[in-house]
């Protein structure tokens, strides 16, 4: 998997003499230290993304759009910081991951949303390590430093309960079963929670074969295992060890 991470930002200023100007250029960068938010599920679907962040005592909201694939710079100049955009790209599929916003607020409201659909909506209290992360190993985000992972809006297109692309093996070909994973949603997107693959490798990547009869199983397991009707739409039900089932009922 290769990773590529994307940067964009811009710091205002308004200088009226040249002397100061040649003297922010040089002086070293302030420490405004960064809060990293991590996109989990990650943005994956094409279209215009709208990001919107309030930090707790700055009156200017900080806000842009990213067309997405992401092309050239994204224009971040209402912000006041900078503002490091994080993608993963495998082959032809890249996906926003996350975000870097170089200040250290006490709290912040984050929100994204694609065309009008709210996909993130929270406010967020960051957590400071113990430790300033010196200018040394990061030039942009140094000082006091956060990582936060907000949920995402329950019910919108990038976050649970997913539609499932499969919900039992006849909706997959050659003999492969329906793979269900929330996880794999949370991590990859809403289109990877659920997915054809042998039943062999759907089990050993800890994922669920989604049924709807016990002969849509492997030996020795039922179709009863509703465990992923919560995160699914419509729910789905999966296969389980009949032992366990046995074991449940004691």
């Amino acid at each position: 998997m290769k990773s590529k991470a994307h940067l964009f930002g811009a710091v205002l200023g308004i200088a009226a003499m040249s002397g100061f100007v040649l003297w922010q250029r040089t002086r070293p960068a302030p420490c405004t230290g960064g809060v990293t938010i991590e996109l989990r599920p990650p943005l994956s679907e094409p279209g215009q993304y709208h990001f919107h962040l309030e930090l707790e005592g700055i009156h200017q909201p900080c806000e842009f759009d990213v067309p997405f694939p992401v092309r050239g710079r994204v224009d971040t100049r209402t912000c006041g910081h900078v503002v490091e955009l994080q993608t993963r790209v495998q082959g032809a599929d890249s996906k926003i991951v996350g975000l870097t916003i170089g200040a250290s607020p006490e709290a912040l409201s984050f929100r994204v949303s694609r065309s009008g659909e709210a996909l993130y909506d929270t406010r967020i209290t960051p957590k400071y390590g113990p430790y300033e992360t010196p200018k040394s190993e990061s030039r942009l985000f140094c000082g006091e430093r956060a990582l936060v992972t907000p949920p995402c809006v329950r019910g919108s297109s990038a976050c649970a309960p997913y539609e499932p692309s499969c919900d039992g093996p006849e909706d997959c070909a050659n003999g492969k079963a329906c793979c269900a994973s929330p996880d794999w949603g949370r991590e990859y997107g809403a289109a990877s929670a659920t997915e054809c693959s042998s039943k062999t490798s759907c089990l050993n990547r800890f994922g669920l074969v989604a049924c709807h009869v016990d002969a849509d199983c492997a030996n020795e397991m039922a179709c009863n295992d509703t465990s992923l009707a919560k995160d699914f739409k419509p729910p789905l039900t999966a296969c389980q060890a009949k032992t366990t089932r046995q074991s449940l009922a004691k």
